[in-house]
């Protein structure tokens, strides 16, 4: 049994006939019939019987045919694999991220590819979780890096993270000197920012605290650099994730206490299942892992 001889057995499967299974290989019918002639003797039973309608599979062929078919998915995965690993050693390799780690955590695990060099492109696409996640599942990006709260479904998870929510108290404040976690539910109307309804369900605090946050609170936003900012111009206290606590030069000014109400935030780096990441690609991941690791040591789930 030789590829020659499977080629032939799926080109005649596929037509019908010797003729259009000659076609479709641009060879001759007697070069084709032999082919599965020899096919037949290799393995040691018929794959056709021939009549008037043409070759009709026997049903050893067709149980034959599905394994075929399934050897010949399997090569062309390879293929692919083989593809991308050729097109990202010296091509472009693209990496997707929610703003909020854009800027800091992925430039820093950038400088875990071993050569970044003149040759190899690196592209950066920005945009909210589901755009991130969709353009992984549509062969745009190779991994991305989302929120770990958001629904991850159809996507495989290469690494994930959780950690509670932090407020952040602009020095100076009253409560910048207290001791123990933030009572949120205890907040006076007007006296604090925090993230919108939105994000807060997506951090998974319970529907009473949010409605409080959100009827109480003085400013809300999507955004935490603009949370962080709007905490030091109005020295008012942020609701936040403690993504924000860890990011370089974002909270100079703050104190982070912990919040007594229980919530969960997180990132997740996410790939296609059926995609083999190329080398520099999982360089990528390795640095990324470790730095977030790194960063929230001693308090992952």
């Amino acid at each position: 049994m030789n590829m020659r001889q499977l080629e032939a057995f799926r080109a005649v499967f596929r037509a019908g006939s010797v003729s259009g299974g000659a076609a479709l290989l641009h060879t001759s019918q007697p070069s084709l019939s032999r082919l599965i002639a020899d096919l037949e003797a290799s393995i040691g039973f018929a794959l056709f019987t021939r009549g008037r309608r043409g070759m009709v599979p026997t049903i050893e062929g067709r149980l034959f045919h599905e394994a075929v078919e399934k050897s010949y998915l399997g090569m062309e995965r390879l293929r692919d694999t083989a593809r991308g690993i050729a097109e990202s050693r010296d091509g472009e390799i693209a990496i997707g991220s929610i703003p909020s780690v854009a800027q800091s955590l992925v430039p820093r695990a950038l400088t875990g590819l071993r050569d970044v060099s003149s040759n190899r492109r690196i592209h950066i696409s920005v945009g909210t979780a589901p755009a991130m996640i969709n353009a992984v599942l549509l062969n745009d990006i190779h991994i991305a890096v989302v929120g770990a709260t958001v629904t991850l479904q159809d996507v495989e998870i290469v690494f994930k993270i959780e950690f509670d929510g932090v407020c952040l108290i602009p020095e100076g404040h009253p409560m910048a000197g207290s001791e123990g976690p933030v009572d949120i539910m205890a907040l006076d109307a007007g006296s604090f920012v925090s993230y919108d309804r939105q994000l807060l369900e997506v951090m998974r605090y319970s529907p009473s605290v949010i409605d409080h946050i959100v009827a109480n609170a003085a400013v809300t936003s999507n955004s935490t650099p603009t949370l962080v900012a709007v905490s030091r111009a109005l020295s008012k206290p942020a609701i936040v994730e403690q993504l924000a606590t860890r990011t370089t030069g974002l909270t100079e000014g703050l104190v982070a206490r912990k919040i007594l109400q229980t919530s969960r935030h997180g990132l997740a780096l996410v790939k296609r299942p059926d995609r083999v990441l190329p080398p520099p690609v999982q360089e990528f991941a390795t640095a990324f892992q470790n730095i977030v690791t790194r960063l929230f040591e001693g308090e992952q789930t």
